[in-house]
């Protein structure tokens, strides 16, 4: 399975990673699907969809105004309210545990389809 950010590859005209060569490569060593699934902007948005374990996370309170360009943007800034530092990509200091992932997953499962696909689950109810 392959997971990856939209938002560095929809409008670079060179995009970091080429993803057709990646699946190419996968398969040359030996895998027999791919499965590859493309969080819609950035994995930071869909973070967002569970707003109240995030802030538990960070001891703020539900009041804050939340602002940013996207999704790592408004972590980003979130973080540093609670005298703390977002890392993309390498640590989330114990916040992934704190996120309700059945909520996230409800809220983005157009995007979830292809592994519900093959892992032969239903989640049209």
């Amino acid at each position: 399975m392959l997971c990856s950010d939209t938002d560095v590859f929809d409008f670079a005209p060179k995009p970091p990673i080429k993803w057709d060569e990646v699946k190419k490569e996968l398969v040359n060593n030996g895998a027999s699907k791919i499965i590859h699934i493309e969080a819609k902007r950035s994995i930071e948005d869909w973070f967002l969809y569970d707003m109240d374990g995030i802030l538990g996370f960070l001891r703020l309170g539900k009041n804050i105004k939340i602002s940013g360009k996207n999704g790592y943007d408004k972590l980003q800034r979130l973080y540093k309210r609670a005298n703390k530092v977002y890392y993309k990509g390498i640590l989330s200091n114990g916040m992934i545990g704190r996120l309700d992932i059945d909520k996230i997953a409800d809220v983005v499962k157009d995007q979830l389809n292809p592994l519900y696909r093959a892992l032969g689950v239903d989640k049209t109810k």
